[in-house]
């Protein structure tokens, strides 16, 4: 399968990518952006980008030109020109310096007029393998320096902020960054299911969107120094990642009360801030991860399909492909600001009538106004419930203002306490599963931490597009979904955890105003049509997704909508390939996991007798047995038939070495 609408459902081409080089330094140029810089093998910084957001957090895509490379033996350099349509328009000259020892990049950006921007500057992404939870030294612009590390459970607010520099270790590798022209900070990306620590100009506290002018230009930049580490100093990471790493999937829940208490904003203690910079070196402490080991005996979980009034309407006049599909519950979306809410309720219960063999579960977007009576809220909740005739299984409660995102720095909504929610729910609705957390994603759960203590099962949704939609980011954010499933474990405490709506596409935006249109079929951020959704990418990501989270202890999963431009169904009643994973997967519940990696671009699921086996590339690949698997391909084998290690051939390189070259 080599059509690119088959492999990713548009014609829009892979991004140009060249391979730079200078002694042990290697790193990929995408489109001005630089991707896996490595030294000698091992990962030392994820990527380096000069980057705009518009008003909505949307990236605002360059048109790169006059790119010229220069080669020598001592040094490669870069020079182009980007240009972003923002506003007036915003020019940027960016020249980068690759050598045996760094690499520099320096951005020079000039408006033609008035431009509104949330963010304008460098980006530096750190890895996540081998990082979370390693010794870290920041400094900081008076001179101090801060002897911490790299969060291990997710940090919701900035685990660094005033940096100057930061230092840490990969392999045998001591890295150090260095970032001039503004005021930079950190943000766990991890939140976003981004495979990174994110350093970004432009502190959050500050006020967005911010005005650029003809009159103040824009003159940052940032230098990354490598050397050999001998001696005392930062302790080596244990797993540094390299070009032929595993991505690690098990993992275990870790202790409860980790990161901030419920509906606080307190930040975790990451590091210990000292007097004017020095050598001195971090402890020689072993990093503790989450990703260590399993829960014991963890089976699959079970599958959900995301629908809403309308959906139930149109699956109860024809339920055939529902019935095929087999999911074990629906989720039952009411939203008491956008829509009927009794009238949702009957198409359910009409469609639980023609088809009653899944549990119902509801998902409520609750009023909740500050000044408002609870209790009459949810009496009329249950009233209208009752009146429609539906049987429900479980009911989540989120208040309408949680949807939208709450950054650092900003006021909190006026909001009743969530354990009066909770309380005036379980009063109005006695005897059925309450769940909380978010219907959005992980950050909102993760910044406002529901009383678990109070709820039956926590949950969230995830979104791979938040900050980057490329192939190669979309697959990477299977690195970080384990260690978004250990942090929500230290949420949860004994709540049951049910991971809500997964998709590519985005189905609500909580940074913005509006999702993302995207009518010319293209790989964007923020959008709610993505069309990998109608093509073999999205079967193998979510093959990859469910192979995740396979290890976590998880008692549901929602890989899907029914329909819609995150279905499974088409508008014609015909299924997307996607749909075939579901299914397989569905049916498979309960199995047990008895083995789950990411590796060299391959997803391996072991479920009671059986692998699931999925490319996560567009190359094809052949096995040790000599099963051929195309380019975003999965497969159902028999366990005995999959010989260790599985890979015979590949049509290409590693991951990063086959991206890097072919995409």
């Amino acid at each position: 399968m080599t059509d690119p609408r088959s492999l990713a459902g548009t014609d829009q081409p892979q991004p140009d990518r060249r391979s730079l080089s200078c002694g042990p330094s290697r790193v990929t140029l995408e489109e001005g952006r630089l991707r896996h810089l490595r030294v000698d093998g091992v990962e030392a910084i994820r990527g380096l980008a000069f980057l705009v957001r518009d008003r909505d957090w949307g990236t605002v895509a360059p048109r790169i030109s006059d790119l010229r490379i220069d080669e020598t033996p001592r040094a490669t350099r870069v020079t182009y020109r980007a240009d972003h349509d923002l506003d007036a328009g915003l020019s940027a000259r960016v020249t980068v310096q690759l050598t045996a020892q760094g690499l520099d990049a320096r951005v020079q950006a000039v408006a033609a007029g008035e431009v509104w921007t949330n963010r304008a500057g460098f980006t530096l992404l750190h890895p996540i393998l081998g990082v979370a939870g390693a010794p870290l030294q920041v400094d900081h612009a008076d001179g101090t320096r801060t002897s911490g590390q790299f969060p291990d459970l997710i940090a919701p607010w900035q685990p660094f902020r005033d940096i100057v520099a930061l230092t840490h270790q990969a392999g045998p590798w001591r890295i150090a960054c260095r970032f001039i022209g503004d005021v930079f900070e950190m943000e766990d990306q991890r939140q976003w299911g981004d495979a990174s620590f994110k350093t970004y100009n432009r502190p959050l506290a500050l006020p967005w969107p911010y005005r650029l002018t003809p009159k103040a230009g824009l003159d940052q930049s940032v230098s990354i120094r490598w050397w050999q580490a001998e001696g005392a100093g930062l302790s080596p990471v244990d797993g540094s990642r390299r070009e032929d790493a595993a991505v690690p999937t098990a993992l275990t829940p870790p202790a409860e009360g980790s990161g901030p208490t419920p509906e606080s904003r307190a930040e975790p203690s990451l590091s210990t801030r000292h007097g004017p910079a020095s050598d001195r070196p971090l402890a020689q402490t072993r990093p503790r991860t989450p990703l260590q080991t399993a829960p014991p005996h963890p089976r699959f979980p079970k599958t959900a399909l995301l629908l809403t009034g309308a959906d139930a309407r149109r699956a109860a006049a024809d339920p055939g492909a529902l019935r095929s599909l087999a999911p074990q519950r629906l989720l039952c979306h009411l939203n008491t600001g956008a829509g009927d809410l009794a009238a949702d309720l009957q198409a359910f219960a009409a469609l639980q009538a023609v088809h009653p063999g899944p549990a119902y579960d509801l998902e409520l977007i609750a009023a909740c106004p500050p000044d408002g009576d609870l209790d009459a809220e949810f009496r009329a909740y249950a009233d209208a419930l009752a009146a429609s005739g539906l049987r429900a299984a479980a009911i989540m409660v989120t208040p309408a203002v949680d949807r939208q995102s709450t950054p650092p720095g900003s006021d909190w909504p006026a909001c009743p306490p969530l354990a009066q929610i909770y309380a005036a729910a379980r009063r109005a609705l006695p005897g059925l599963p309450l769940g909380g957390g978010s219907a959005s994603f992980f950050p909102e759960l993760n910044r406002k931490r529901p009383p678990a203590e109070l709820l039956d099962f926590v949950t969230h949704g995830l979104c791979p597009i938040v900050h980057a939609a490329d192939d190669a980011s979309v697959i990477e954010t299977l690195e970080a979904v384990p260690q978004i499933l250990a942090s929500v474990r230290a949420i949860a405490g004994a709540a049951q955890y049910r991971l809500g709506p997964s998709t590519i596409a985005m189905r609500h935006n909580p940074y913005g105003s509006r999702t993302v249109p995207n009518p010319d079929r293209r790989r964007i951020c923020l959008s709610d049509d993505d069309p990998r959704q109608d093509a073999a990418f999205a079967a193998a990501w979510t093959c990859g997704l469910a192979t995740a989270l396979a290890r976590a202890g998880l008692t549901v999963w929602t890989p899907a909508e029914l329909y819609g431009p995150r279905g499974l169904v088409r508008t014609d009643g015909s299924l997307r390939p996607v749909a075939a994973v579901v299914a397989a997967l569905s049916v498979r519940a309960g199995h047990p996991v008895h083995a789950a990696h990411i590796m060299d671009d391959l997803a391996l699921l072991h479920l009671g007798d059986e692998v699931i086996v999925a490319n996560l590339s567009p190359q094809a690949r052949t096995m040790a047995d000599g099963m051929s698997l195309p380019g975003f391909g999965w497969q159902i084998l028999p366990a005995g038939q999959l010989p260790w290690p599985p890979i015979a051939h590949r049509s290409g390189m590693s991951r990063q070495e086959g991206q890097d070259e072919q995409e």
